[in-house]
């Protein structure tokens, strides 16, 4: 696994790199055409109290607040956690405890990252909470230095990068560089996983240039549905044509958002929890005929109609499987519906 050590005011990785020339698009023409589900990137208008970003306490006390109520209304999610905020600037980075930018093609969670980071945040934070069937990581990345800027941030259209694609890279936050990079590091390390590429000339990157600090970029680092767009690889890279005065400075506030376990997820997560094993052979309460019913329990997240008769085990991940009624539940999964209700396999589809 490749690794990455990050200090004050500098990183160092273990992986060889090389550089590729890759176009990257002006976004500003078409701005109004990304999404978040479909290209995993948006630009959004969002302007913020905070008076001065380099101002550590200002920024605790009043831009988590807005952040989090932006992720949510952006997303439509039950509940959300800001996981934290770095400054970046692209000269003399360790002014005001800053990173330089962030000039390497990466990610910064991968799946084996992300889903421990989310079900510890929603432990700590919703301790009460019933639980929840979708986490989405996301970043909420905002220039305050004027424009234009010299180190603009790149973005990859999700929808051009392969579902394999991908290096696991551990990154690691500590003090001081280490002298050995590949000594074995203790198992309560603070740090997480991301992911790395490979070049691929079928990376679609685009930017948006002379970003103001009353606009966002909000993009995804990853989401547990991968029916849609789940990661965006992004990189800062130095724009020769623009005439910038003053160094780029920006701050980026990761966000964890739920997408809790619906009524019948949890009767079901009830019963497995009981580990009762006999077949339940009346309807379920809550499951009135005609009633679309999404069963939970599986990886990834999506709707779908499935088959008069569908061994859940043998359908693609990706889905929650919504049935148009519901008949039996056994702890095999196994789900039976009137034949005369959905038609055959080709009728599976994502909301």
């Amino acid at each position: 696994m490749l690794r990455r050590f990050t200090a004050p005011g500098e990183s160092v990785n273990t992986g060889t790199y090389r550089a590729y020339e890759m176009p990257i698009r002006n976004g500003r023409p078409v701005s109004d055409q990304f999404t978040l589900d479909r290209n995993g990137f948006e630009v959004t208008r969002h302007v913020s109290a905070v008076s001065d970003f380099t101002d550590k306490a200002e920024v605790d006390r009043v831009y988590p607040g807005e952040v989090a109520e932006f992720v949510k209304a952006r997303t439509g999610a039950d509940r959300v956690a800001p996981l934290g905020w770095v400054l970046r600037r692209s000269a003399a980075a360790a002014e005001n405890s800053s990173q330089p930018q962030a000039a390497l093609v990466h990610c910064d969670f991968s799946v084996t990252g992300a889903r421990p980071r989310a079900e510890t945040a929603y432990a700590e934070r919703f301790p009460e909470a019933p639980g929840f069937r979708r986490a989405l990581l996301t970043s909420v990345w905002r220039v305050f230095s004027p424009p234009p800027q010299d180190w603009p941030l790149a973005l990859c259209d999700a929808a051009s990068v392969g579902p394999d694609e991908g290096l696991d890279n551990r990154l690691y936050f500590v003090d001081k560089i280490p002298a050995d990079l590949y000594a074995e590091m203790p198992p309560d390390a603070p740090g997480t996983s991301g992911f790395e590429f490979h070049h691929n000339p079928g990376h679609q990157w685009w930017y948006f240039p002379d970003m103001t600090r009353d606009e966002v970029l909000f993009f995804k680092f990853n989401d547990s549905d991968h029916s849609r767009a789940w990661r965006v690889p992004h990189s800062a890279f130095r724009d020769t044509t623009a005439e910038a005065t003053e160094p780029r400075h920006s701050i980026e506030f990761r966000v964890a958002a739920y997408f809790e376990l619906l009524p019948m997820e949890l009767e079901r997560q009830a019963w497995n929890d009981e580990g009762r094993e006999e077949e339940r052979d009346e309807p379920l309460a809550g499951a009135p005929e005609g009633d679309h019913v999404v069963v939970g329990g599986i990886e990834g997240h999506g709707s779908a109609r499935v088959p008069a008769t569908a061994d859940l085990e043998r359908m693609p991940s990706g889905f929650d499987w919504r049935l148009e009624r519901l008949v039996h539940f056994n702890r095999s999964d196994t789900f039976t519906i009137d034949e005369d209700i959905v038609g055959g396999a080709t009728n599976l589809h994502p909301d």
